[in-house]
């Protein structure tokens, strides 16, 4: 699975490639490229078809249920 983190202004990118699609990946994904930038963006992160975070999308109202895990790693 590839992971893939862009920033929207810069165009800059993050790859890296894993084994596995899981949850684990992807936060260490997360972690990689954020240590790679040099820190955590001051703007808005959006994703696109985020699975490993949303738990249930709530109907039209594109509100959603996050996953404890991703709640946590957000958090921290």
């Amino acid at each position: 699975m590839l992971f893939s983190f862009r920033m929207s202004f810069s165009g800059k990118a993050i790859h890296r490639i894993f084994a596995s699609g899981g949850q684990e990946a992807f936060f260490e994904g997360h972690v990689h490229a954020l240590k790679r930038l040099g820190g955590v963006p001051t703007g808005k992160v959006r994703y696109d078809n985020l699975r490993s975070a949303v738990a249930k999308v709530l109907g039209f109202s594109r509100q959603c249920i996050e996953t404890q895990r991703w709640t946590a790693f957000r958090s921290h």
